[in-house]
């Protein structure tokens, strides 16, 4: 397990004024981290989330579970969090939950590199 807040590891504080994503330019830009002040909070965001993925890609995880309705971590349309996207594309098949998800049966494993799903012998 391997706790990690996009928010609060990139130095943007806890606790912080809200943010939220908004297109720019709308209504078909990119998404960006904006504070209700007008502050963008996507480069902040978008640096700790380049760092964080490339060192998730050594060693994997096997799913992620994140907050959700949160800008740089909820899973749900219509618009997923900058991390969760990044984490999406950075290891496609993975399971990214958010909280209110259950939890994979854990006698079920799939294995990652062969697809093949796998139970544990019982004795």
């Amino acid at each position: 397990i391997r706790p990690l807040c996009p928010e609060t590891d990139s130095g943007l504080g806890c606790p912080r004024p809200p943010m939220d994503l908004h297109p720019v330019p709308p209504p078909d830009g990119p998404l960006r981290a904006l504070r209700a002040d007008g502050t963008d909070c996507t480069p902040v965001l978008e640096r700790w989330i380049g760092e964080t993925v490339a060192s998730l890609r050594v060693r994997p995880p096997a799913l992620c579970v994140l907050k959700s309705k949160s800008p740089s971590c909820g899973v749900r349309p219509p618009r997923p969090g900058l991390f969760a996207t990044a984490l999406a594309r950075a290891f496609p098949g993975m399971p990214i939950l958010d909280e209110t998800d259950p939890l994979p049966d854990p006698d079920a494993r799939q294995d990652r590199r062969t697809g093949c799903k796998t139970a544990p012998a019982h004795s």
